[in-house]
Parts: structure tokens; sequence; C-alpha cells
């Protein structure tokens, strides 16, 4: 299993950095669906429940502005991944 979610690890991560090649440098919120989608695809294929990563945008709640709230994580996680 662990070479099975170090693969879509991989494969993710050059997801990832092929988005950014592409899109670094717009600015508004075109691809934030997109974004969300890889969020929630890195929560899949860690194991956790989709939704259970947040990220406050208000600096509401006791946090600055885009810090990451993590509520909700299993501790032991099982591969989730489609790949």
């Amino acid at each position: 299993m662990s070479f099975l979610r170090a693969q879509a690890l991989e494969h993710f991560l050059r997801e990832i950095e092929a988005f950014k090649l592409d899109h670094c440098h717009e600015t508004g919120h075109t691809f934030d669906e997109r974004i969300n989608g890889f969020r929630l695809g890195l929560e899949k294929i860690l194991g956790n429940q989709p939704g259970s990563v947040t990220v406050r945008t208000n600096g509401v709640a006791g946090g600055p502005p885009g810090q990451e709230q993590v509520t909700g994580t299993d501790l032991n996680p099982g591969y989730g991944g489609n790949g």
C-alpha cells in the first residue's frame, strides 16, 4: 500500500507542478475550483475525509488570513488515491 500511495503522491506532485508552471502568473478567482480539486485530491490520497482541511481566507476564528486549520484528520489513513 505504501508503494501505491507513493506513486499517487508523485503523480499528484507532477500535476501540481504542471499547473503551477502553466498558471502561476495569473491572479484572481479563475482557478479556485481547480485548486480546490487539488486539495480534495490530496486529502483523498492521504486518507482524510474530504473537506477536513480548510483555508480561512478572511482571518476569522483565530488565525491570519490564508492559514490552514486542520480538523478531523485521520491519523491512520488508508490508501484512497485513484491511481
